[in-house]
């Protein structure tokens, strides 16, 4: 049999060669572009020197930098960033990273998290999972590992100062104890508005502990909620400042003189059936006053003075119910020598119903 009559056998052959070697390649090519960005390395790295910050000092507001890269062809959109530990963040929040390009954010990080207070010295291991959330392909964003050793330079005792109620008219002093992890030149403390005097006493042993004393004179806190940071800033010499560490102060501040209990709540009430209560108008720290005055804003409430009683700031509140819930107040005005005039309220609240068994519903609050 001659070429020419076996040849139309090779085209045909060879073409279905080509055809194949096509679709070997069109299906390689869809499976690569099919794979998710989870299975690729991923476009944006993080420069191994900002993997390890070293070793060092305890503080609760490190910063580190991380130096980022994007190998891609395309911009990177960095969304957020989360956290391992709740404990740090960064900045700028959000970026956009250019193809081919690199970018620098800085981490924050609260050092003191995590921290083993049955050994306060020595040095431990640090570290923290940071994932940036890529907006233009989140199956994309990889996860670093930054870690480091963290020295202790400061035991504090307490860590937080939680204090529940300040009185305005009196002396507030809290003590806050600092061990060092070695000697110190020098140990200097501040607070922020609206706390103010700060006192450092140095330890009077070689393992002593610095004694930090915060001192406001009376009526120097407004009333009300407050928060304040004391801040201590060792030094280990002259020209060495190691990172400060803070301790945060949350109070509130109440006045003085005060109505005991704070709110009547008398639950239901039979209807027209009056009802009597006793309070007590006082001074927490003793201090002379005089209730000069009271009101209440209903008629359905009356106030008087308690008969037989050798204080003159007891008082009798007699309520008379009405239909369905209600609430009321009451004013003592108080005057104190060489103050003011002074306003103290009393709420009263109660439930009236046709038939009711009186509950004495009387509490604190």
């Amino acid at each position: 049999m001659s070429d020419c009559m076996r040849s139309p056998y090779r085209t045909r052959g060879l073409r279905f060669g080509i055809a194949g070697a096509l679709i070997l390649i069109l299906c390689g090519t869809a499976y690569y572009l099919g794979l998710s960005r989870k299975e690729r390395p991923p476009d944006l790295l993080v420069d191994s020197a900002s993997l390890n910050f070293g070793e060092v000092w305890e503080t609760s507001h490190f910063k580190w930098t991380l130096r980022l890269r994007n190998i891609g062809a395309d911009p990177v959109m960095i969304d957020h960033f989360t956290t391992s530990c709740g404990c740090g963040s960064l900045e700028p929040p959000s970026l956009v990273i250019p193809a081919r390009g690199t970018s620098e954010v800085t981490l924050l990080l609260n050092l003191n998290h995590g921290a083993d207070q049955s050994t306060p010295f020595g040095v431990r291991d640090f570290s923290v999972m940071v994932k940036p959330v890529i907006a233009n392909d989140p199956g994309g964003s990889p996860t670093w590992n930054i870690h480091g050793r963290v020295r202790r330079s400061l035991v504090v005792s307490p860590q937080h100062l939680h204090l529940n109620e300040v009185n305005a008219e009196e002396e507030s002093v809290f003590t806050v104890e600092a061990t060092p992890a070695a000697a110190f030149a020098a140990l200097t403390a501040e607070c922020s508005h609206p706390l103010r005097s700060v006192t450092v006493t140095p330890p009077t042993s070689e393992y002593g502990a610095y004694i930090i004393r915060v001192v406001n004179p009376p009526g120097e806190l407004p009333l009300g909620p407050f928060t304040s940071i004391l801040r201590l800033q060792p030094r280990i010499s002259e020209e060495t400042q190691l990172p400060s560490i803070t301790v945060p102060v949350h109070g509130i501040v109440v006045s003085d003189l005060d109505v005991m209990p704070s709110r009547l709540d008398l639950g239901v009430l039979p209807l027209l059936q009056a009802h009597t209560s006793t309070v007590t108008v006082r001074s927490r720290s003793g201090r002379p006053f005089e209730v000069q005055g009271f009101s209440a804003d209903s008629d359905t409430v009356s106030v008087a003075r308690a008969p037989g009683e050798l204080s003159a700031q007891v008082f009798r509140v007699a309520v008379t119910p009405l239909a369905d819930s209600h609430k009321h107040r009451i004013l003592f005005l108080c005057q104190r020598p060489k103050r003011p005039a002074e306003s103290i309220s009393l709420v009263v609240s109660y439930y009236g119903a046709e038939t009711a068994t009186p509950t004495n519903g009387l509490s604190a609050k």
